[in-house]
């Protein structure tokens, strides 16, 4: 399983909602990892919780042309304008 670091984002609003899934040791993009003898606490996510944090914010943003409710013409969309 992959696995991404806080270190490894850069955007901080991303980098706090990975923050509460950190469950991994080691960090497949950089090589970080924890040492769980030590008393540290996982320092990676799960990169599928990582994805799903992206696409979410993705799908909120942007939706299917088919889903716009845009009218179709001539076998075209036709664009709105504002």
């Amino acid at each position: 399983m992959r696995a991404v670091c806080l270190n490894c984002i850069m955007d901080e609003a991303l980098r706090e909602e990975v923050r509460k899934r950190l469950e991994e040791w080691e960090c497949t993009f950089c090589g970080a990892t924890a040492d769980e003898d030590e008393g540290e606490g996982p320092v990676a996510a799960p990169f599928d919780d990582l994805m799903y944090i992206i696409m979410r914010a993705v799908h909120f943003h942007y939706r299917s042309v088919d889903d716009a409710s845009l009218p179709y013409v001539d076998g075209e969309y036709m664009e709105r304008t504002s």
